[in-house]
């Protein structure tokens, strides 16, 4: 974006409450286009999960552009004895409740992905939500949660670096970027296909006031 607009963009990172954190900084923003949220599904998704919100989703925000779509990725700690996902089902259904999840936070893909498992897979594991990627990723190396169902940016690295072993991606096709990775449905859960969309918004309302160069095409205008 600094490319783009030919200005410095500052990145604030504001995790917690399952992205309900830095989405209500932008809620509370001056309208002028300077301050914009890169959002998760979780933005879709918060408003039937929590009882409360403090913004009304529908009139806080003005859509700017979707940026991407990508895979969650099943990932447990490369020491662990689960070499494949029929391993993680076994030791699911042997121990019910005992198997435990990490995500970033309450209705965030990598806990939708875990809940979608559970049920297609009819497995029941715990989950665990964490106040951001960061500190679930801390807690999965550091065995205190069994795996995760991780954004695959978040996981590269450490899968690249030996870390993490990847078992499954979510999507229903392979991942070029996983590409030696099966699906969830290859790998016995059937029916599973789920993916994460990062999109930035902007403030705004029934009317959006937002003036700035990125919002050109933004369908509120």
């Amino acid at each position: 974006m600094s490319q783009a607009l030919g200005q410095p963009v500052i990145v604030d990172n504001k995790p917690g409450a399952g992205t309900v954190i830095d989405t209500d900084a932008v809620a509370k923003s001056a309208p002028d286009g300077y301050t914009l949220v890169m959002s998760t599904f979780a933005h879709a998704v918060n408003p039937s999960l929590q009882p409360k919100m403090p913004y009304d989703t529908d009139k806080a925000f003005a859509p700017v552009a979707l940026i991407g779509i990508s895979p969650n990725v099943l990932v447990v700690r490369a020491d662990q004895p689960y070499k494949t996902v029929a391993d993680v089902l076994a030791a699911a259904k042997a121990k019910p409740g005992k198997l435990t999840f990490a995500s970033q936070g309450n209705g965030t893909s990598a806990h939708l992905a875990g809940e979608l498992f559970k049920s297609l897979a009819k497995v029941d594991i715990t989950h665990v939500p964490y106040r951001g990627a960061g500190p679930a990723m801390t807690d999965l190396l550091g065995g205190q949660v069994d795996m995760m169902f991780a954004t695959a940016a978040a996981a590269r690295p450490f899968v690249s670096a030996g870390k993490m072993r990847a078992l499954a991606v979510t999507t229903a096709q392979r991942s070029p970027a996983y590409a030696d990775v099966p699906t969830l449905a290859e790998a016995g859960v059937a029916g599973y296909a789920a993916e994460s969309w990062y999109g930035l918004y902007g403030r705004g309302s029934n009317a959006c006031t937002i003036r700035s160069p990125c919002c050109t095409r933004c369908p509120s205008r």
